[in-house]
């Protein structure tokens, strides 16, 4: 074949990839060479993108506990307080003269 009668060829593709090439006649028929692909977007990293979901669980997980301890501990204070405050004021009432 004759590189020198060549023809380059470039194309889009479904996905956005760009792809040259040469085309040139032998006695065989039309013969391809010289083929580049370029921008093609690359894949998504699903290993990244799991662990990204799974740590944004685990956090939210997480700062909710943080949240519902906060609100029980005082939630227990404020019972404890009255509670002693009750017993303070029975045991008051209870002794005699």
């Amino acid at each position: 074949y004759d590189k020198s009668s060549s023809v380059e060829c470039t194309f889009m593709m479904k996905n956005e990839c760009e792809v040259s090439f040469h085309v040139a006649e032998s006695e065989t028929g039309p013969i391809a060479y010289n083929l580049h692909m370029y921008g093609c977007p690359e894949p998504p990293n699903i290993p990244m993108i799991i662990l990204g979901v799974s740590l944004s669980v685990v956090c939210i997980g997480m700062i909710l506990l943080a949240v519902w301890k906060a609100l029980v501990s005082v939630h227990d204070r404020k019972e404890v307080a009255r509670f002693e405050a009750e017993r303070a004021k029975a045991k008051w009432q209870t002794v005699r003269p």
